[in-house]
């Protein structure tokens, strides 16, 4: 028994062995010229000591993405056919972005390249629009009169009660400026919540708490322990 678990322990550290070859050899133009150096060396076993056989290495950074993309599970992706899903369409957008600054030579990063095209790149806006249903968040929509108000998504992310950050300041620095809100933005969040309540004719509370969310906003959670 102590021998077969010492050969399957064998067989799962040359597989780890063999596929940390094989995304070094397909990652190669993002490595270093010592690590290129290392990767041309026969990839040997640890238990077998026969040679791995590793995929072709890449030559250029937009070749990384073309392996990339090739493993992507494509037929999965076009299985999503609502009409407001942009996966494929978001992943298009962010390749021709890629390319379009890969035209330009710079001292930039090539997978800096990548988290800046996918920070800067935004797909349009696919929102019904329809006269009578508007969809807002809970500001945009202080002032209008409703027949009917549906309260969607206003967890303790989407609605937060945090103050608004001041660049360069912390949070020390603000108390000792007295610039601190205190409870303000919640005190704000009540008015607003209850004002959005009392102008609409119905209104429809969606509960979040039993969402893969971090729970309900402040002044949500007041608002249904207080009916409860």
């Amino acid at each position: 028994m102590e021998s077969y678990r010492q050969k399957e322990e064998a067989r799962a550290l040359e597989e780890t062995q063999w596929w940390i070859g094989c995304i070094a050899h397909s990652w190669s133009a993002l490595l270093s010229d010592s690590e290129c150096v290392f990767l041309s060396s026969e990839f040997i076993g640890t238990s077998s000591d026969v040679a791995l056989p590793l995929p072709q290495a890449s030559h250029t950074p937009r070749d990384v993405l073309s392996t990339i993309l090739q493993a992507c599970d494509w037929e999965q992706l076009f299985e999503r056919t609502q009409r407001y899903d942009a996966s494929v369409g978001a992943i298009q957008v962010w390749v021709q972005a890629i390319d379009g600054m890969l035209q330009y030579k710079s001292g930039v990063d090539f997978l800096d390249i990548c988290r800046l095209a996918a920070e800067q790149t935004k797909l349009p806006s696919h929102r019904i629009d329809h006269v009578d249903v508007r969809i807002c968040t809970p500001l945009q929509a202080y002032g209008l009169s409703p027949d009917l108000t549906m309260f969607v998504g206003l967890d303790a992310e989407s609605w937060s009660m945090k103050p608004e950050r001041i660049p360069w300041i912390d949070d020390s620095v603000r108390v000792e400026l007295g610039l601190t809100d205190g409870d303000l933005p919640i005190r704000k969040a009540r008015h607003l919540f209850k004002s959005l309540l009392n102008s609409s004719q119905k209104a429809i509370l969606f509960d979040t708490e039993n969402d893969e969310s971090v729970g309900n906003s402040t002044p949500v959670a007041e608002y249904l322990s207080m009916v409860e």
